[in-house]
């Protein structure tokens, strides 16, 4: 375990032995003696980014479909630099390219949404 101020890492075995022991990571006690203002300050926003809702979208994610795709080799090495889960920001890549170019219906499919869910996701993307 490292410790950085506040800040406490852990290895993936060092949590599942504390999960094996019924140990929480979180400390709710404290969480529960917060204000909302404390609990903001708490973020660092720096790490976790500024989220955006109004580009959020309401729906059943798409199901992905497997092609043969040829790439240049700079251009999978550099994702693959990237660690694991290259494919899935090379496909992220290319479908905000197509959103902005204005082509795209959206990230999620929207079948199954009520109108009720599309107007609540409308109206909190308006109070931002």
């Amino acid at each position: 375990m490292q410790s950085n101020e506040r800040i406490v890492r852990y290895t993936a075995s060092e949590i599942q032995e504390m999960r094996r022991n019924g140990e929480s990571l979180i400390d709710f006690a404290r969480l529960e003696t917060m204000t909302e203002e404390a609990l903001e300050a708490s973020i660092d926003h720096e790490e976790v980014g500024e989220i955006h809702w109004s580009s959020g979208r309401v729906g059943i994610p798409r199901t992905p479909r497997q092609i043969t795709l040829l790439l240049d080799g700079d251009v999978i090495d550099w994702f693959a630099g990237q660690g694991a889960g290259y494919e899935n920001r090379m496909n992220a890549v290319l479908a905000a390219y197509i959103d902005a170019q204005g082509r795209r219906a959206g990230p999620v499919s929207e079948i199954g949404v009520t109108e009720a869910e599309r107007e609540r996701v409308g109206s909190a993307t308006e109070r931002d």
